[in-house]
């Protein structure tokens, strides 16, 4: 029997950040191992019923009341992902959902004990509260809670990216959850080649000490600090690059305003994922500044995977996944959260030549850790133990 796996979400893979990198690499490394892949996203649902369900009514119910919103937001978003999964369903396919919503519908939708695999990049309730889409202890959020426990319980499997979301899990259930953390191409993301980074300094616009900070504009990413760290060092030969877009552009800009820092900060907007390499490349050190927001606290981050695959100094905040990725003063510089002196001092740290030893032990870590080659094939160790328990892939 062919082997099928369908990687459901409620979410758009199409739009930039790691739920869309990951979904994608998995992918193709499922396939790399014989197994038929199909993605199914927001994207796939139907497209009108998307737009009254989401636009029309979410909208208005929300403009009313958040929690009303949102709770019609959880209900339509799960009964369109279950009915969009169950037509494409055959025989011998597994459906690996990403989050608690899509798998919520998908075993409330779909008739005959569908084999089911639910991998936690997240916690529902409190990423709400962190986005400040339901409020604190109403409806909304008791409703997240039990969607979050309904999937943690009924999922064949259970995968946690890192240990404090295995615990989150633990927390709703005792039941076996796996840890695979994040991962990332080592022959995609690599160092670049003699001269290569000065070609794309030259072409990018780049010059000094460069450091590079993927992240979406977001408090929960902590960028705010970057920057503020930027406006307390002296050294003008440091460049701070932002590569992403949202509400915290503004109060970067003040920053970049008051204290004069045009072409010491710079925001470059979303760029492309396969154009992303670039600055890696040609970029000194990487920065994942995250903080904790309402419980929501950073796992494994693929954007400090993919600088660590590059051999750049990561610096990143001293926290979750970042903390257990990380080996301070080994692969990375790890800081406290929310502290732009001890940023700027990192950055400091990190233009001393003894410091490219960091980058160098880690792409060695990565490659041994954190491959797609080996996560996948963890991934598919546990396909395959739920196919066995599901009689599926004889």
């Amino acid at each position: 029997m062919a082997k099928r796996i369908i990687l459901a979400t409620v979410y758009n893979t199409a739009a930039s950040g790691g739920l869309s990198t990951f979904v994608k690499l998995y992918a193709e490394g499922l396939r790399k191992r014989g197994v038929t892949v199909s993605i199914i996203d927001e994207n796939d649902m139907p497209a009108l019923q998307r737009f009254i369900s989401y636009k029309l009514i979410r909208n208005a119910l929300y403009v009313l009341n958040k929690d009303w919103g949102m709770r019609w937001y959880f209900a339509a978003a799960a009964s369109m992902m279950g009915k969009t999964v169950g037509k494409k369903m055959s025989k011998g396919t597994i459906i690996h959902a990403q989050d608690p919503v899509a798998l919520c519908g998908i075993i409330t939708h779909i008739k005959g004990d569908p084999a089911t695999i639910l991998n936690v990049h997240g916690d529902l309730a409190n990423m709400c509260r962190s986005d400040n889409v339901v409020t604190a202890g109403g409806k909304a959020e008791r409703e997240a809670l039990a969607i979050e426990k309904r999937a943690y319980t009924e999922a064949d499997a259970v995968v946690a990216v890192d240990t404090r979301l295995h615990d989150h899990v633990q927390s709703f259930i005792k039941r076996d959850v796996d840890i695979i953390k994040n991962f990332v191409d080592p022959d995609a993301f690599i160092p670049p080649k003699a001269n290569e980074r000065d070609t794309l300094r030259q072409r990018l616009c780049i010059s000094g000490f460069a450091v590079f900070c993927p992240r979406r504009l977001v408090p929960k990413n902590g960028v705010i600090f970057a920057a503020e760290a930027i406006s307390i060092m002296k050294d003008a030969n440091i460049t701070l690059l932002f590569a992403g877009d949202g509400a915290e552009r503004r109060r970067i800009q003040a920053i970049i305003d008051q204290h004069s820092l045009q072409g010491r900060i710079i925001m470059l907007g979303d760029i492309p994922h396969n154009r992303i390499i670039e600055y890696y490349k040609a970029c000194d050190a990487v920065l994942i500044p995250s903080v904790t927001s309402e419980g929501v606290i950073e796992a494994t981050s693929i954007s400090a995977l993919e600088g660590m695959a590059c051999e750049r100094i990561v610096i990143a905040s001293d926290i979750g996944g970042l903390a257990e990725l990380i080996k301070n003063g080994k692969t990375g510089i790890l800081v406290p959260e929310q502290h732009p002196k001890r940023i700027a001092d990192a950055i400091r740290k990190a233009k001393l030549p003894a410091a490219k030893r960091l980058g160098v032990a880690a792409r060695k870590f990565i490659i041994m850790n954190n491959s797609v080659q080996s996560q996948t094939k963890r991934y598919f160790t546990i396909c395959s133990r739920v196919a066995k328990k599901k009689r599926l892939w004889r």
